[in-house]
């Protein structure tokens, strides 16, 4: 009996700790913009009204290290251990650089008080001395010496350029207003203009390699290149909310953060795309991932109080507690099962347009496919023992159980007791 008592407490800790995105606890209620990370105890979330927060210990806990009324915060990005970048904007609107070499512990302007640049909306790097910045009415700065001395770069655009990100040293893409999208292959020498399609603001780019690359915005659009930015193709997301950021944790799997709420996952190179969890309605404004499992989102009331700060452990995977919110499941047939496995989803609102998953109890994602017909057989006999998560998504609803292999020792206990 004790031996079945540890089964089932083994059993119950799974439901309750493996979940999709968990609340951090931060001491500031400022709206946050963005999130970055050095490693996978050290990260800077920034926000409203000069506000910058540090955690030392992967999110456990988030702390002030710096606040400052009359300032705005945009972007962070961390070149090392001791030294992040902060842009934004002052009480005006002109454009502020902070720098930090020791923690956060001490913050200095890099600009003075008489390089009046645009409002600055986002940062990053290509080595520890070479940053780029860019912003309000087509701005783009660069520093070669760690940000004690930046230069204005041509851009050729009016537009507000929301994001900046680079692969490699020389090859570089900016995004921004009313469909801007800017390509540099001389380290910002000189910036062309390409063609992407839409008059949508975007918010958001980032490049898997120097071919393949993606941009989020306004109402819900996602664009993807798979030649250097030469053409763009229309991605459906699912949903029409703005989408503010993107990242990729390898060629194939990528997230997306944005308004009421939303968080998309895709595991085939932007292909499609599926909801995830965030049981929240705020915007969120930034994502980063620290390794192929654990990554932070960062949000809030835009420009009022309230922010939020979540994380995941297994990649934003859905974890068996999810299944007791079900009301109205497919059915699965027989559970337990050894070999093939076959699943009904007669009752499933918009079946055409549904997606099934099978998740282990780390929550990570085995299959995914397209549902075409309302019975699937799956042949599953290739799959250890264990419990495992059956997932059946669209745009309407979210059903799941989960499904037992025919010799797993914790469910023939549960079953005899």
């Amino acid at each position: 009996m004790k031996k079945f008592y540890i089964l089932l407490i083994t059993f119950c800790t799974f439901n309750n700790a493996i979940a999709q995105w968990t609340f951090q606890i931060t001491d500031t209620l400022n709206s946050l913009h963005s999130v970055y990370f050095s490693d996978a105890n050290t990260g800077y979330a920034v926000g409203n009204n000069g506000i910058i927060i540090k955690t030392i210990n992967g999110g456990g806990s988030w702390n002030s290290v710096y606040s400052g009324n009359m300032l705005d915060f945009s972007s962070v990005c961390i070149t090392s251990s001791d030294t992040a970048y902060v842009v934004g904007k002052d009480g005006v609107g002109y454009a502020v650089i902070l720098k930090t070499t020791n923690g956060g512990s001490t913050w200095n302007n890099m600009l003075s008080i008489y390089e009046h640049y645009s409002w600055l909306l986002s940062i990053c790097y290509t080595d520890a001395n070479t940053l780029y910045a860019v912003g309000c009415n087509g701005t783009i700065l660069k520093t070669i010496n760690s940000g004690n001395l930046w230069s204005a770069q041509y851009s050729g655009s009016t537009r507000h350029l929301t994001s900046v990100h680079f692969i490699g040293e020389n090859i570089g893409y900016i995004v921004g207003g009313t469909g801007t999208i800017l390509k540099t292959t001389n380290a910002g020498t000189t910036w062309g203009s390409l063609i992407s399609g839409t008059t949508k603001n975007l918010n958001s780019v980032y490049f898997t390699d120097v071919n393949t690359g993606y941009a989020v915005g306004e109402s819900g659009i996602i664009l993807k290149t798979i030649d250097g930015g030469s053409t763009w193709l229309s991605i459906s997301s699912g949903t029409a909310q703005d989408l503010h950021s993107i990242y990729f944790t390898d060629f194939n799997t990528g997230y997306i953060a944005g308004d009421l709420g939303v968080i998309l996952k895709t595991i085939n190179g932007g292909t499609t795309w599926i909801s995830q969890n965030s049981n929240t309605a705020k915007s969120l404004r930034s994502v980063f991932f620290i390794n192929t499992n654990i990554g932070y989102i960062v949000g809030g009331n835009q420009w009022v109080w309230g922010n939020i700060i979540l994380k995941t452990f297994n990649g934003g995977e859905i974890g068996i507690a999810e299944i007791k919110k079900n009301k109205h499941r497919f059915l699965i047939y027989p559970n337990p099962v050894s070999d093939k496995l076959t699943i009904n989803v007669k009752q499933i609102i918009d079946l055409q347009n549904s997606t099934l998953s099978i998740y282990n109890i780390q929550g990570q994602l085995l299959l995914q496919e397209a549902i075409k017909q309302p019975q699937i057989d799956i042949n599953i006999s290739n799959l250890a023992k264990g419990i495992y998560i059956v997932k059946v998504i669209n745009e309407n609803e979210v059903k799941m159980q989960n499904l037992l292999n025919n010799n797993n020792s914790i469910y023939k206990t549960i079953l005899m007791h």
